[in-house]
């Protein structure tokens, strides 16, 4: 099977969420990393970390499968996604044209 790589954003509840990050969300954040763990540990995760561009904070994953639903499952398994507390996500799959060996 082709492998496929998608990029996923997880957008935080507010726009400055990084800089007013409150403790039960630092809480939250650190189970969002563990959660994390077993997928990196999986070989599925090229890049995983927060973004902070001139106008927004964000976090991204980059993700290879061979299973097209899987990047959808995995986000909807996030407990960040799961506290229903704002955060939110989009996936867009690259069509990958060269990729380091």
């Amino acid at each position: 099977m082709e492998k496929k790589y998608y990029l996923i954003k997880l957008i935080g509840p507010r726009q400055n969420f990084a800089l007013t990050i409150t403790d039960s969300e630092k809480n939250l954040m650190m189970e969002h990393g563990k959660y994390w763990q077993d997928i990196i540990k999986a070989g599925h995760v090229v890049i995983f970390g927060p973004v902070f561009d001139a106008n927004d904070q964000w976090g991204i994953v980059i993700v290879e499968t061979e299973d097209g639903s899987k990047p959808k499952e995995w986000i909807e398994g996030d407990p960040t996604i799961k506290s229903n507390t704002g955060f939110s996500y989009t996936i867009s799959q690259i069509k990958a044209g060269f990729v380091r060996k």
